[in-house]
C-alpha cells in the first residue's frame, strides 16, 4: 500500500505509489463529478449509421442508449435499413463531454431519412469525356441536375443498364464504365459505333445524349471487391481485397479520391490482397467525422476503374 500523503512541501520526495494513488484519487473526483476518462465525440450531423460507426470504433468504449427518439419525440429502430441515412440533431452526454466507460449516449435524430433524393429540375447532359470511350471503360457523364446520391442515377447504354455512378460523382458528372453487353457494342476489331446514353433520376426524369463507343482495348485493370476493418480509421491500416495486384509491392499505388499525387505505397501486395497505411493528411478530414474517399488502385501505371462500391468512409479519430 502506499504511504499516506497529506502535505507536500518543497523537497520532499514523492514515491511511484504515493504519486499514482494520487491520481486514482484525482480520477474518482472526476468521475464523481460527472467527468471521466471517455470523451464523448460530437455526432451532430453524421447520418446514424456513422454515428453507430463511431461509437463502435475500439477504445471509445461508448455504446448507443437504447432510447433512439426522431425530431417528433417517435421511436426509431437503429437497425432498420431506412433509417441509417437521418441525421443525428441532438446528443445526450454532448460532444466534448468527459463520462466513465460503458456510458450510453442517446440520439435524436431527424424526422425523416436524408437520402439525398434527386432534382426536381430536369436533367441534362452536356458532353462527354471522353468523347469517344472503349466498351468498360471509364466516361464521365457531364451535365446537371443529376439525383444528388450517385446510386439514385440510371444510366443506361442502348437501353441497358450500367453499373450505378461511383461514388466521385456529383449532380453535374456522372462516373460509369461503359457496359459490353448493349446492343451494337462493338468488338475486338470492329469499327466504333454511336450509341444513346440515358441518365433517368430518382423522380423519372430523363435526359439523352450521344457518344462514341469503342471496342475494348483488351488492357487490364485492376479491380477492388472488399475493405477491412469496417470502419476504416485514419492512420491504421486498410485492406483492400480484390484481383490483379500482383506481387511487386513498388508497383503498386494506392489513391484516396486522387490524393496523395503520387500515391501511397502498400506495405504488402499478393495478387488478391494489398495493405496499406491510410494517410492521416487527407483533404477534408475532422476529428470525430468521417470522410468519404474514394480508393483507387493503380498496377504499373494501369488505375482500377471505380465503381459504386469503392468509396469508403475513413473516420479520423
Amino acid at each position: 500500500m502506499a504511504d499516506e500523503l497529506n502535505e507536500v512541501k518543497p523537497g520532499d520526495l514523492i514515491t511511484a505509489d504515493q504519486f499514482n494513488a494520487l491520481i486514482q484519487q484525482v480520477k474518482a473526483l472526476l468521475e464523481a463529478a460527472g467527468g471521466g476518462p471517455v470523451v464523448v465525440p460530437n455526432l451532430y450531423g453524421q447520418t446514424l449509421a456513422s454515428a453507430k460507426a463511431i461509437l463502435a470504433i475500439p477504445g471509445n468504449n461508448l455504446v448507443l442508449g437504447g432510447n433512439l427518439l426522431d425530431a417528433f419525440g417517435q421511436p426509431v429502430d437503429p437497425n432498420d435499413a431506412a433509417n441509417q441515412t437521418r441525421r443525428v440533431i441532438g446528443q445526450v452526454p454532448a460532444g466534448g463531454a468527459r463520462v466513465a466507460a460503458g456510458t450510453a449516449v442517446s440520439l435524436l435524430v431527424a424526422a425523416k431519412p436524408t437520402t439525398g433524393g434527386g432534382t426536381t429540375q430536369d436533367p441534362v447532359i452536356t458532353t462527354f469525356s471522353p468523347l469517344q470511350v472503349p466498351v468498360k471503360e471509364a466516361l464521365q457523364i457531364i451535365g446537371k441536375n443529376f439525383s444528388v446520391l450517385p446510386s439514385d442515377n440510371l444510366v443506361t447504354f442502348n437501353g441497358t443498364a450500367a453499373a450505378a455512378p461511383s461514388g466521385q460523382s456529383s449532380t453535374s458528372a456522372l462516373f460509369v464504365v461503359v457496359p459490353s453487353n448493349f446492343t451494337g457494342a462493338p468488338k475486338a476489331g470492329e469499327p466504333a459505333v454511336q450509341v444513346t446514353v440515358k441518365v433517368k433520376t430518382a423522380e423519372g426524369k430523363e435526359t439523352t445524349g450521344f457518344v462514341t463507343v469503342q471496342a475494348p482495348t483488351g488492357v487490364q485493370h485492376a479491380t477492388l471487391d472488399a475493405f477491412a476493418p469496417s470502419p476504416p480509421v485514419s492512420g491504421q491500416d486498410l485492406i483492400i481485397t480484390g484481383t490483379g495486384f500482383g506481387s511487386t509491392v513498388s508497383a503498386v499505388k494506392v489513391k484516396f479520391s486522387s490524393e496523395p499525387a503520387t500515391g501511397v505505397t502498400p506495405k504488402q501486395v499478393t495478387p488478391t490482397s494489398i495493405t496499406v497505411t491510410i494517410p492521416t493528411n487527407l483533404s477534408g478530414m475532422r476529428s470525430g467525422f468521417f470522410k468519404a474517399f474514394t480508393v483507387v488502385v493503380s498496377v504499373n501505371g494501369v488505375e482500377s476503374i471505380p465503381d459504386a462500391n469503392d468509396t469508403i468512409s475513413i473516420f479520423t479519430p
